[in-house]
């Protein structure tokens, strides 16, 4: 058998070697990105735009050119808001009263959702005991979705806001808004 021989790097060997990274939690993060980011819209969930009618809830459109101007809107609502952070947003209603949780209106919300979205089980999973919000500036559409740390999951469009009616701005004919966007 032969002998291995061992070589002296010239390295001191260190004893007491102390773990310098610090963990942060994820609730951390998102403490961070929603005090510090701005907020960014998410349009992933795939029928944000489209229209659905419940009991309670109607955001059909009158046709393409309505959905056109409705969507000039929403592009000057989302320019307008992606400017704040999120914690300027929703958590400071004074100067951003249409950014807020709708926990009084829940239940027509996951409603829509429910209609929007019923061959679509990984949305609703992803809603489901999750608060949800309305984003919106100083024109009639809202934006509806779940925040989580600076992102704005948009979950279905309110263009006419019709989940908190005015009677002076819900003046729309609802029989002859018939239109959505298909997809």
């Amino acid at each position: 058998m032969s002998k291995e021989k061992q070589v002296k790097s010239g390295v001191r060997q260190q004893r007491n070697v102390k773990n310098t990274v610090d963990w942060i939690s994820v609730d951390e993060i998102n403490t961070y990105l929603r005090k510090n980011r701005n907020v960014v819209f998410d349009f992933s969930a795939g029928k944000s735009f489209c229209s659905c009618r419940t009991n309670q809830f109607d955001n059909h459109l009158s046709g393409v050119s309505d959905f056109i101007e409705k969507f000039k809107e929403l592009i000057d609502v989302i320019g307008k808001l992606s400017q704040h952070r999120v914690s300027e947003l929703f958590d400071n209603n004074n100067n951003f009263r249409h950014c807020h949780s709708i926990d009084d209106k829940d239940c027509v919300a996951r409603n829509v959702i429910d209609a929007l979205y019923s061959d679509d089980d990984y949305v609703k999973q992803f809603c489901e005991g999750e608060k949800l919000y309305q984003a919106g500036y100083d024109k009639d559409v809202r934006l509806v979705g779940i925040l989580k740390a600076n992102v704005f999951y948009v979950v279905f469009v309110d263009y006419f806001h019709d989940l908190y009616p005015d009677d002076k701005k819900n003046i729309r004919s609802k029989k002859t808004h018939n239109y959505s966007i298909g997809i």
